[in-house]
């Protein structure tokens, strides 16, 4: 069977009919890819705070298990009653983590058995930062040597989270807005939107430049000049809006 020049002719204009409307095709997502405008909101609320988590540790050395557990709880006991000295309660205080290991000294020829280690990492919460002094002063009278850090906080979190992404949506319009009226067409409505988590920058007490733990003494912390710097929670949201040509 053969195919006479008429039918190649037809097949031909059928392929090349398909290919222009292909080519129109694709021209057009292309036209509606052009319409549309991405930016990026940031919202950012700074306040200070009025609130504290105290991360400190009970620790103590003895020959025996038994007397090394006994005296950190001894220490805890202390600082529970402690608190309530300082205008808190005994709920403020929670009690972590408890390790127990053998210490040894290996300076001779043969290591030396020391005894046993105890530990346990205590939290504090403080709603009042002028009972932060206080708190330290306690600890210290107890025998609590393992300062960890102390991390600032406010009571108005969700609050302050809320305007953070409140801010954020208001400059994400207000940019769409300002390069839509640039190029001199309008904003139209809503493609996308690609929301980013809260995020709060917490302030930690002689922390600013380190992202983990450090360790003071009670007797330093609670020399040291305490004035906390504001607490910042910013927020971040990206937006695609379509862009309206009269």
């Amino acid at each position: 069977m053969t195919i006479g020049d008429g039918e190649i002719w037809g097949t031909m204009r059928s392929t090349i009919f398909l290919l222009i409307c292909l080519s129109g095709f694709g021209s057009a997502l292309g036209a509606e890819e052009m319409r549309r405008i991405s930016v990026s909101g940031i919202g950012e609320v700074q306040v200070e705070p009025d609130r504290a988590r105290v991360y400190l540790n009970a620790q103590a050395e003895a020959r025996s298990t038994t007397e090394a557990r006994r005296l950190v709880d001894e220490q805890l006991n202390g600082l529970a009653a402690a608190l309530e000295a300082a205008g808190l309660e005994e709920d403020d205080l929670i009690a972590g983590q408890f390790t127990l290991a053998p210490q040894y000294d290996y300076g001779g020829v043969r290591r030396r058995f020391l005894g046993y280690l105890a530990r346990r990492d205590v939290q504090v919460d403080v709603d009042d930062l002028e009972r932060l002094n206080p708190l330290l002063d306690a600890a210290l009278g107890e025998g609590i040597e393992g300062f960890q850090f102390i991390e600032y906080q406010t009571s108005r979190e969700a609050e302050l989270r809320a305007q953070a992404r409140e801010l954020a949506v208001a400059d994400s319009r207000r940019q769409a807005e300002e390069l839509a009226t640039a190029y001199g067409t309008n904003l139209g409505p809503v493609i996308s939107i690609n929301y980013r988590n809260t995020n709060s920058i917490p302030y930690r007490i002689g922390q600013e430049q380190m992202v983990g733990m450090a360790s003071f003494s009670a007797q330093e912390a609670a020399s040291m000049p305490y004035v906390p710097g504001d607490l910042s929670f910013i927020d971040r949201v990206e937006v695609v809006f379509e862009l309206l040509v009269d």
